[in-house]
């Protein structure tokens, strides 16, 4: 389900493609008839102009700019309907004398559709010019009020028809759409004042949101974040069809609404009472989208808790340790069909690839005619449920030599998306004081102090060498320590710290920051920025899930932090804490013609052992699992990493006879697949556990009465696998 199709709506079916009951049986009558379509030489508007023609209109009058555009649309037009005469005329929209000119040479009108718009690039409010604010407004607001106008004062013994086409824009906040969502809001809010002036009996207004729909406006606006082949977009024809059935005798209901062309006709006429028609206005839309968020993200927080309670993923991510798998008969406890399908894979690296790709958001989850249908099912589950890891567009500022020289490839694309992120937000929201919390060796401090003189940071962090480190690369910048001053602090939660923070910032705003604020240290960040009054904007990045720490008598603030997860009895194993910690997406490609991978073969080997001490009554402690060093040779044999393992362990060679060795490897030594499949099972949840770990912090900044708090894919997933930004705001 897409976005749109999860926002609340007043009636159940959505449709993403056209249907017979607008396509053939709208009950609009073309004989005799005059269309004109602003915008109509393409996109949204051609589409429109298709479905009019294909209902056997008299007559279309495409207005658009572009005389080639015009030209191929006339010639589309007259070629597949070459009974309804189409006129055209280039003129600009903007330009109210000429098309009320234009509407005095057509003539009679029986269908006005305001298609024509203007989509300026997606960048931050502070980053448009007024004068493109302006264009927006002059072509998607008044423009249209003023065709409007020009149309309604005609003579006209018909009743007039006036379709608006609106955008979801109108209704929902989303930012860097700070021109056109605006620009056509007010459009539709016009259309609503002049319904109630006129009645429906002389003409009829409605607004409707055509679609999610790939145009060439749309990929002019979105660049090549949305490309063509997304998956959201919808069918092209469906609200040409949609404006037949507007224009129809069914919908003079609709006068003054605002709709949407994916919603159902046979259930907007279900609609008859005027307290559920009230529901079809923009200012009860726009409320209910945004109540309508908050309620998905409840919906969308229950389905990941139920998912990750199943016992399957219960198994793979705690339930079994994979050194247990040979103990507890972990491969027996899997699906029979899936186990089947592995097994006959000729190479287990086969299968675990099909596993790694089937989690990746850049490739297709195809069914596979071998892939049993209910482990692609599960796969789909699994995928569905991952906050999107689709970095979100937005600026990145083109880091000098000076800042790059002293950073790897990841951390120059981290602080060239990081530092833009940060200035914006300080800049929107007139901040003049950036705290860095875990600052480790000042990547992004210094180059937020290099960058923006007019910044003051703090930079925290608990190790006397990184911050010692960042202090030489900020004097080999020339920041001065007024403009980046450091601390030596254990970021814990202490008070004290608190007090120091305040004072450094002197009644400033400050916006608090961290990138990659390892294990519990996020959830640190997000008390300090509930407590402290001076900071009132978060941009946290978490990563080392393995350092949480889970909630006990011990450590009551402990993970889960919110009520909404302690509340559904939400825990993470520390296996499970550890898999969210994991990149499959960075591995190298399986290649069954390479060698196999000695990982695999020391995988096989430690869960070997595991049950080679447990059937001889030998017991490693569980939660706190030993380690020991693997030598060059230690993997040549089973007996010699055994050996090996004992020695470090202090168990003593003659309780396991090297006969006793040998013998285990031969009964298991089919199992090495089996081990590797179920470690890959276990690492695939390494999204899901990330999406639980961030929808907890998200939620425990809504319960702490934060602002517009959100989970955002900063970065490129491809090279930095940790990429979720908490971010939110607070009233000061």
């Amino acid at each position: 389900m897409s976005v749109m199709q999860s926002l609340p709506r007043p009636i159940e079916t959505y449709h993403t493609k056209t249907y017979d009951r607008i396509a053939k049986h709208h009950g609009f009558d073309g004989i005799g008839k005059t269309v004109v379509i602003t915008g109509g030489a393409s996109g949204v508007g051609l589409s429109i102009a298709r479905a009019f023609a294909g209902a056997g209109v008299a007559r279309i009058v495409v207005i658009s700019r572009s005389a080639a555009t015009q030209q191929a649309a006339k010639s589309e037009l007259n070629a597949s309907y070459p009974s309804t005469e189409i006129l055209t005329f280039q003129a600009s929209v903007t330009d109210t004398k000429r098309t009320a000119e234009i509407l005095q040479e057509v003539g009679s009108i029986d269908v006005l559709v305001l298609c024509a718009a203007v989509a300026h690039p997606r960048v931050p409010s502070l980053e448009i010019s007024v004068e493109e604010v302006q264009d927006a407004f002059d072509t998607n607001t008044v423009a249209p009020f003023a065709l409007t106008k020009a149309y309604l004062g005609m003579p006209s013994p018909q009743k007039k028809t006036v379709l608006n086409v609106s955008s979801a824009a109108a209704q929902l906040t989303v930012g860097l759409r700070v021109g056109y969502g605006p620009s056509k809001a007010a459009a539709v809010q016009i259309f609503q004042h002049l319904a109630a002036e006129h009645k429906e009996e002389d003409v009829r207004l409605v607004s409707f949101h055509p679609g999610a729909l790939w145009t060439p406006g749309t990929e002019k606006a979105m660049g090549k974040a949305f490309p063509k082949d997304a998956p959201l977009w919808e069918d092209i024809n469906l609200p040409g069809h949609f404006a037949l059935w507007l224009a129809g005798p069914e919908s003079g209901f609709l006068h003054g609404r605002y709709v949407w062309a994916q919603w159902d006709v046979d259930e907007l006429l279900a609609i008859n009472d005027s307290l559920a028609q009230s529901m079809l206005t923009l200012e009860y839309l726009a409320f209910w989208a945004k109540k309508g968020e908050m309620i998905r993200l409840e919906e969308y927080t229950d389905d990941l808790i139920d998912f990750i309670h199943t016992p399957l993923v219960q198994q793979i991510t705690g339930g079994i340790h994979v050194n247990d798998a040979l103990v507890y008969d972990a491969w027996d406890a899997l699906p029979q069909e899936w186990t089947a399908w592995w097994e006959s894979v000729p190479d287990h690296r086969i299968a675990q690839q099909d596993l790694i790709d089937s989690i990746d958001e850049d490739r297709t989850l195809a069914d596979d005619e071998h892939r049993p249908a209910s482990l692609t099912r599960w796969l789909q589950s699994l995928r569905t449920l991952c906050l999107s890891r689709g970095q979100r567009p937005m600026p990145v500022f083109d880091l000098p030599d000076v800042l790059k020289d002293r950073m790897n490839t990841k951390k120059i694309a981290e602080v060239s998306v990081a530092v833009a992120f940060i200035e914006r937000a300080c800049r929107e929201s007139g901040i003049t004081h950036v705290v860095d919390m875990g600052s480790g060796q000042g990547y992004l401090s210094a180059s937020l102090a290099y960058l923006f003189p007019s910044l003051r940071v703090l930079a925290i962090d608990g190790s006397e060498s990184q911050v010692a480190g960042s202090k030489a690369f900020a004097g080999s910048l020339g920041v001065s320590e007024d403009g980046l001053t450091h601390l030596v602090r254990y970021i814990n939660g202490p008070p004290e710290l608190v007090d120091e923070i305040e004072a450094w910032a002197g009644g400033e705003k400050c916006m608090l920051v961290g990138l990659h604020a390892c294990g519990q240290l996020s959830e640190h960040m997000l008390r300090y920025f509930t407590a402290m009054p001076s900071i009132v904007s978060l941009g946290a990045v978490g990563c080392c899930y393995n350092h949480v720490v889970p909630r006990s008598e011990s450590c009551p603030e402990g993970f889960p932090i919110s009520n909404r997860m302690r509340a559904s009895g939400v825990t993470l194993s520390p296996t499970a804490l550890m898999t969210g910690c994991q990149a499959p997406n960075k591995w190298e490609r399986a290649d069954p013609a390479k060698a196999k991978s000695t990982q695999s073969k020391r995988r096989f080997y430690r869960a070997l052992l595991e049950k080679v001490f447990y059937d001889n009554n030998i017991r490693l402690d569980a939660d706190q699992r030993p380690t020991w060093g693997i030598r060059k040779g230690d993997l040549d044999s089973f007996q010699k990493f055994a050996r090996r393992a004992m020695a470090s362990l202090g168990i003593e060679e003659n309780r396991i006879s090297t006969e006793d060795l040998s013998a285990y490897e031969e009964r298991y030594r089919n199992y090495e697949g089996k081990v590797a499949i179920l470690w890959t099972l276990s690492v695939l949840c390494c999204k899901i556990v990330e999406s639980v770990i961030a929808m907890d912090r998200y939620w425990y900044l809504v319960e702490q009465g934060a602002e517009d708090a959100e989970v955002v894919p900063i970065f490129d997933y491809r090279i930095s696998p940790r990429n979720l930004m908490l971010v939110a705001t607070k009233r000061e």
